[in-house]
């Protein structure tokens, strides 16, 4: 440039500066604005759908609110069902595996967040399952209950078993990956 500033440009060359000048302006607007963002610390959005013992929510209002859900369930969903006592993984699998179940989504370990499940392939069982993820998970051996997909039917089936205290379902519109869980205390 010369000492004369801008005078001595020709119009192309102002134009340059201009568009440069308003490109920084730009990006120091763009870098203000989403600095205050906090995309992490915030928990994720569950979109309504959570399952387990809401905050300050007695365990006989859980029951109850538990069996109104069971009771309403018509279609194939996703529901926690809550043992009546911690069970290992082999007294879960055998509990489960009395039962025609579509799928067992995840495991809820006493005192940590919920394991994700695979299915079991030919040859394994839903304990041996539920063994394997456990310990890769680094989660103890005693489950709370489990997060399962089923029909209305296996599901009420699955209550009026005797180590089960309690089948919580939600709505047929609940999506896997989108569902809070919460722990049920049992005392």
């Amino acid at each position: 440039m010369s000492p004369r500033g801008l005078r001595g440009l020709d119009t192309i060359d102002r134009v340059r500066v201009a568009i440069a000048a308003l490109s920084v302006i730009a990006l120091v607007a763009v870098v203000i604005a989403l600095g205050g963002k906090d995309w992490v610390s915030k928990p994720t959005n569950l979109n309504g759908d959570t399952l387990g013992q809401q905050s300050g929510e007695s365990l006989p209002d859980y029951l109850v609110r538990a069996r109104t859900s069971l009771e309403a369930a018509s279609g194939t969903e996703f529901a926690l069902v809550t043992f009546s006592r911690p069970l290992s993984s082999q007294e879960a699998g055998a509990l489960l595996d009395d039962e025609n179940l579509r799928r067992v989504n995840a495991a809820i370990p006493e005192a940590s967040v919920p394991v994700a499940l695979p299915e079991p392939t030919a040859g394994k069982s839903r304990a041996e399952v539920l063994a394997q993820q456990l310990a890769l998970a680094h989660a103890e051996d005693l489950l709370g209950g489990v997060v399962v997909y089923s029909d209305a039917d296996s599901l009420r089936s699955l209550a009026a078993h005797e180590g089960v205290l309690a089948v919580e379902s939600l709505p047929e519109d609940a999506a896997w990956g989108r569902i809070g869980v919460r722990p049920v205390e049992l005392g």
